[in-house]
């Protein structure tokens, strides 16, 4: 859950039946109205998991994981070893909520938490939670999505 200038914004794992499709959902800041679907053109994501933003940047960053039917009883093999768990980030324009898509691969299913960077002027920071039994349980991606191209400027 996330407070924005739109409203609250709530990223949901699944439906009311928990199934997909997983994504965000917006809230009236005084009455906590349900608005709807953020989303207006959900583009390739079906699961979800994660949202933040760059206000400055207008950018939104939503990652994937599985359905509650799919996570809530623990992982189910099939889904696992089919690699149908999430492995992609999301990118959207705030404003015209247009998305574009990094798939890590069906070697990488992940947990994402999305996470604003150390300074306002500077991109993302990501943290990875991968299900890979050799690797870290956390590590710190340290992504910066469009490096070098936000803005028009070379960012350092």
């Amino acid at each position: 859950m996330h407070c924005g200038p739109d409203g609250i914004y709530v990223s949901a794992l699944g439906n009311a039946t928990g199934d997909g499709p997983g994504g965000v959902f917006l809230m009236d800041h005084e009455t906590f109205e349900v608005l709807g679907r953020w989303e207006v053109e959900r583009g390739p994501q079906r699961l979800a998991y994660d949202m933040w933003w760059h206000l400055g940047y207008d950018t939104v960053v939503t990652s994937e994981w599985g359905t509650p039917n799919t996570v809530e009883n623990g992982l189910v093999p099939e889904i696992l070893l089919g690699a149908n768990y999430g492995r992609r980030l999301h990118f959207w324009d705030r404003k015209a909520q247009a998305s574009a898509e990094i798939d890590f691969g069906p070697e990488y299913q992940l947990v994402v938490r999305a996470q604003a960077g150390a300074r306002s002027d500077q991109g993302l920071g990501l943290r990875q939670c991968r299900d890979q039994p050799e690797g870290p349980l956390g590590v710190d991606l340290d992504l910066v999505p469009g490096r070098g191209q936000m803005g028009g400027e070379e960012d350092h």
